[in-house]
């Protein structure tokens, strides 16, 4: 069994580029993308998962620079791990404390006492602590993050596939939510169906499943909102396929579509296909934001896009690098991207309106994964 996507090779050099010795994680998601063992809230959990989640016992990969990696969980995940994982240096521990003491002496094995090791930023107080307590002369930075991003941009066959699936998934779930829109329905009860066709389409799990009207405030009760004539939903969906993510976005409306609305809704469609198009190797980031950007101004549009228009995606279905005006990255081949054009507007009566598909970057150019249709529903 090989590593889903995790590059160790690419991984030690991004280390030595940073002065880091080795990556000690303890956050789920990069647990799973660095040894295969899916312990995500979101995935189908094995024990393991689930005692270390529920009962604050860490799960943790270690990643020595220019060695081979170490996996260190409970002594009950032993067969989780000969089933899921690649990771063949597996060592276990039967408390808490007894686990960073396992961690220490595997970074004095492999020469990282006195080193420099990077953490993630989401890394426990308790875990942050005990890796000081038993380990006093080491540097600690939290940039394994950072490390992982650089890692992670370039995007492996089963990586790509899975993506897919994800995608596929995620479009039946919206497609699902759009079809029983009607009025008198509850928030709610579109989440559950959003929920329940992901799970009966063979998606593990989700990382949003966002349903939502703008209504005034006096009437806005959140999940509990009734759908009117006249509203207009936003269905954001991620859904996940055995540790990746989809995030995908349609627009429903009860009745006709105000003409502002098609007006602007109209030029999202048109300028993102625009930006799909140009999302081409060698292209920058920034340039697809821009293009974008300027569309919208000669336009006469003075609203304003988020902090970008788009983002990689993969173990979470938010990634560096982002379609943002001052990313340095460009486009290469694998890289997979969500497309996100979502337009602030203040002279219509909402926050605003947008699309969202996913997709991968070929040696021609954007190849885009969703293939529902992109104009605003109608019911």
């Amino acid at each position: 069994m090989g590593p889903i996507g995790f590059d160790k090779k690419r991984a030690d050099r991004v280390m030595k580029e940073q002065g880091v010795d080795a990556m000690v994680l303890f956050y789920p998601v990069n647990i799973f993308y660095t040894s295969g063992m899916p312990i995500l809230a979101n995935d189908v959990l094995p024990f393991w998962g689930i005692v270390s989640m529920l009962s604050d016992f860490p799960a943790i990969s270690i990643i020595p620079r220019g060695s081979d990696q170490i996996l260190v969980g409970l002594t009950s995940a032993a067969r989780d791990v000969r089933i899921h994982s690649w990771v063949a240096d597996f060592r276990t521990y039967s408390s808490r404390d007894h686990a960073f003491e396992v961690l220490r002496k595997a970074l004095v094995e492999k020469g990282v006492s006195r080193g420099t090791i990077a953490i993630d930023e989401m890394t426990p107080t308790f875990a942050y602590e005990s890796l000081r307590k038993h380990l006093p002369a080491i540097t600690v930075k939290l940039t394994a993050d950072d490390i992982l991003n650089k890692v992670k941009i370039i995007k492996t066959e089963e990586e790509i596939r899975r993506l897919k699936k994800a995608g596929e998934i995620g479009q039946k779930a919206i497609m699902a939510a759009i079809d029983n829109i009607r009025e008198g329905i509850q928030i709610t009860e579109l989440v559950q169906t959003v929920k329940s066709t992901i799970i009966k389409e063979g998606g593990t799990g989700w990382n949003h499943t966002n349903v939502w009207c703008e209504k005034p405030v006096e009437e806005d009760k959140a999940w509990f909102s009734k759908l009117r004539k006249g509203d207009i939903i936003h269905i954001d969906i991620g859904a996940v396929y055995h540790g990746y993510s989809s995030d995908l976005r349609r627009t429903a409306i009860i009745g006709e579509v105000p003409k502002e609305v098609e007006k602007i809704y109209g030029l999202i469609l048109e300028t993102s296909e625009k930006c799909m198009n140009a999302m081409k190797p060698g292209v920058k980031l920034s340039h697809i934001y821009h293009l974008a950007h300027d569309d919208f101004r000669k336009a006469g549009y003075g609203g304003t896009f988020s902090s970008s228009i788009g983002h990689s995606i993969g173990v979470k279905d938010v990634e560096a690098p982002m379609i943002s005006p001052d990313s340095l990255e460009t486009f290469k081949p694998n890289m997979a991207f969500c497309m996100e054009m979502w337009y602030i507007i203040k002279r219509c009566p909402m926050f605003g309106v947008g699309v969202e598909d996913t997709g991968i970057i070929t040696e021609k150019g954007f190849e885009r994964f969703t293939t529902i249709d992109r104009d605003i529903y109608t019911k």
